[in-house]
């Protein structure tokens, strides 16, 4: 499954970034909101903070009901009021502080503030009865930036000296961000490296790029029975990497413990050598999804949720566990202490030379005895979040194996879907060879829709499959179709962006005629050179745009974007802009893609929606807008969401959204066109699960209505 699912144009794509400016424009808008200030704080038990609302809506506020969604043992609420509230850590944990704000016009906003409880820290020196302990000083935190946890004092000393906790990271760093702190009482700090000390969701750390964090070897160094407890949110795809890792130091290591969250089949992999193979240690793996299936038990199938990882090491056995319950058991012949005393330890790397890992990271724990199974079911129920299980609602199938999906509402009346005719298994001979068409006077209707092809890749002799990503666009008085296709027969390397013309005023029975591959403006010597497709039209304020990906030599999979003359609309008439590149954790996961824009004008921004990634669970959609008065040939006027719009994690018993449209229902209310893959699809039972993702016909039509946030923004996950 998982190493299936990735497009096969992705193996020539390299990672390289850029930072797209902030336009002024984007900034005011998304000012007038409801924040709260000293997010994210950081308290001792014992202190309190005040928590204020600023209001830069020009609203008033009616009413504020502050609460406790978590964490409610661990701080008290009190001095309640329509500005602040008052936080007190009464014991060690963590908490989130809900403000549910009602404005006057009858809007409400609901903002939380994530908190840390660490406990008191112990004076170095036992006072004398009249003389009280001097509290080390607190960190303070700035208006709506997200803060490294209070760190002044140091690792927590209170902890029972025969606990069977050798350490345990809740995330909170040392206030220089350089370690992670020890809440274990045992002064087993981390170092981190290229990792940012700010805390991301759930409380986590956010490594990516190269970074690791160094665990101290001592810890495991002799030991034959330990217990390993993590939560990881991996985006590194489905790779040969690690995200946790104690071994000995060789570049191709002799002896090792690894976990890997998704190894290339898509299932977590919790192994350790069992015997010594300088030459291919990797074969002697035993445990959950070894190298040598043989040797041990399959993995669950993972994505890009929050997972809790488990693994439970004896002197004659490893046990995994997924998520609270056991994967399975497989007999050591090799103790742990047979590795020696000069190990390495990490988190997001290994001695390998593999990639480092890139996810996120929480609750750490390492314990020095064996977990049982009820125990490791009580770890997970405690250190759970209670967003974690949170999905959105359930989008059934609108029409079944039909990717890249595109819906327009023509001036006829009648609503026109089309999409990529897929193939089959690698040796249909009938797929992406031919551009399909559905017309139906109802949205819905297009379900039962009959279904022709309007155009075959067999009435060209420069186009040929791979027919991909059709859409359909009235321009200037004319119906076009844009489309992706080969400029050689099966060649899926030769991709390009291709037009076709309606003679008639009837695309769904009129001739089609082709314009050929499309032509950049003069001058412009990058537009169309290299592979390229998804290419997607839209007007505003009297100019017309198109916008595509591309694949430039040694590059990235980007977004590029030109205007064209609607009289000629199968040419660029200004050289084409750099729109966006992967540059986010979400948009790189296995391979770093943008690809599949579309656009939808609201409320005065244009809204570009694109997906990222590749195209298995990671599969995404992200977005950037501009101001629908600015001149949007100036990458200036452009804002990028650095979070992702819709993830699988969004989804019910679906996976990989992506390659969306936008359209109208019959009532005017934005519909958001998308396609995904079934559970059956993602774990491999869908009967293609061995074929190439180019051959495999499972992704499907999906619409939901589109939601819109305070500040005129799509919310594409509800």
């Amino acid at each position: 499954m998982g190493k299936k699912w990735k497009k096969p144009i992705a193996i020539l794509l390299a990672a390289t970034m850029v930072i797209t400016p902030f336009s002024s424009s984007a900034a005011k808008a998304a000012k007038k909101t409801i924040t709260l200030v000293k997010a994210k704080q950081s308290l001792k038990v014992g202190k309190q903070q005040q928590i204020k609302i600023n209001n830069t809506t020009g609203k008033k506020i009616k009413s504020v009901k502050w609460s406790v969604t978590k964490g409610k043992n661990a701080i008290k609420l009190s001095k309640k009021s329509k500005s602040s509230v008052t936080v007190k850590a009464v014991k060690k944990g963590n908490a989130t502080v809900q403000a549910k704000v009602k404005m006057t016009d009858k809007t409400t906003y609901t903002k939380k503030v994530n908190l840390i409880v660490s406990a008191a820290s112990k004076p170095s020196v036992t006072p004398s009865p009249d003389q009280e302990p001097t509290a080390a000083p607190e960190a303070t935190v700035s208006p709506d930036v997200t803060a490294s946890p209070d760190t002044s004092a140091s690792p927590d000393t209170t902890a029972n000296p025969q606990s069977a906790t050798l350490l345990h990271y809740n995330m909170t760093c040392s206030e220089d961000g350089k370690r992670l702190l020890d809440q274990s009482g045992n002064g087993n700090d981390a170092e981190l490296s290229g990792v940012s000390s700010t805390l991301q969701q759930n409380h986590s750390l956010l490594i990516e790029k190269n970074g690791y964090i160094k665990l101290p070897e001592k810890v495991f160094a002799g030991r034959d029975t330990f217990t390993v407890s993590v939560w990881l949110k991996n985006y590194s795809g489905t790779i040969n990497t690690s995200a946790m890792f104690v071994g000995t130091k060789e570049n191709m290591p002799i002896s090792y413990w690894l976990l890997n969250p998704s190894n290339p089949e898509g299932r977590m992999k919790s192994v350790m050598t069992n015997s010594k193979n300088a030459a291919e240690p990797y074969t002697t793996e035993v445990g959950i999804s070894a190298s040598i299936a043989t040797q041990g038990t399959p993995g669950p199938f993972t994505g890009t949720e929050w997972n809790h990882y488990v693994t439970v090491i004896t002197p004659d056995s490893i046990t995994g566990y997924f998520n609270g319950k056991k994967v399975g058991t497989s007999k050591l012949n090799m103790k742990f202490s047979d590795f020696g005393n000069d190990l390495a330890a990490y988190i997001g790397k290994s001695s390998y030379p593999d990639v480092t890992w890139t996810g996120f990271v929480r609750e750490v724990e390492v314990f020095q005895n064996a977990k049982t199974d009820a125990e490791v079911a009580q770890i997970y129920e405690s250190t759970k979040e209670a967003d974690m299980d949170s999905k959105g609602t359930k989008s059934e199938i609108f029409i079944a194996d039909r990717a890249d999906p595109y819906i327009t509402l023509g001036a006829d009346g009648y609503y026109y879907f089309t999409a990529s005719y897929p193939m089959r298994g690698a040796g249909d001979k009938d797929g992406y060879d031919r551009i399909i068409l559905r017309r139906s006077k109802t949205l819905e209707g297009l379900k039962t829709a009959e279904e022709k092809a309007v155009w075959d890749e067999s009435e060209s002799k420069i186009s040929h499959r791979f027919i991909w990503a059709p859409e359909m666009h009235y321009i200037g008085g004319k119906w076009y179709l844009y489309y992706a296709a080969s400029g050689s027969p099966n060649n899926v390397w030769d991709i390009n962006c291709h037009v076709l013309m309606c003679e008639g005023n009837d695309p769904y029975n009129d001739k089609w005629v082709e314009k050929g591959k499309f032509q950049a403006a003069k001058g412009d010597n990058l537009s169309f050179t290299g592979f390229s497709l998804d290419m997607t039209y839209f007007e505003c304020n009297g100019k017309s745009y198109v916008i595509w990906a591309q694949k430039p030599a040694n590059s990235t999979s980007n977004l590029y974007m030109a205007e064209v003359d609607p009289a000629e609309p199968w040419k660029t008439t200004t050289k084409a802009m750099l729109l966006t590149k992967p540059e986010y954790y979400w948009e790189c996961v296995s391979i770093p893609v943008n690809e599949g824009p579309s656009v939808l004008i609201h409320n005065g921004k244009v809204i570009v929606a694109y997906s990222a990634a590749a195209t298995g669970p990671e599969y995404c959609i992200g977005y950037m807008y501009a101001d629908e008065k600015a001149d949007l040939m100036d990458i200036k006027s452009w804002t990028k969401q650095k979070t992702p719009a819709l993830t699988s994690e969004d989804l019910v018993e679906e996976y990989g959204p992506g390659h969306n449209s936008f359209t109208k229902d019959e009532n005017g209310n934005d519909i958001f066109v998308y396609h995904s893959r079934s559970k059956e699809c993602y774990e491999g039972t869908c009967g293609y699960g061995t074929e190439d993702p180019l051959y495999d016909p499972c992704r499907s039509a999906r619409i939901r209505t589109v939601q819109w946030d305070e500040n005129g923004l799509p919310i594409l996950n509800r």
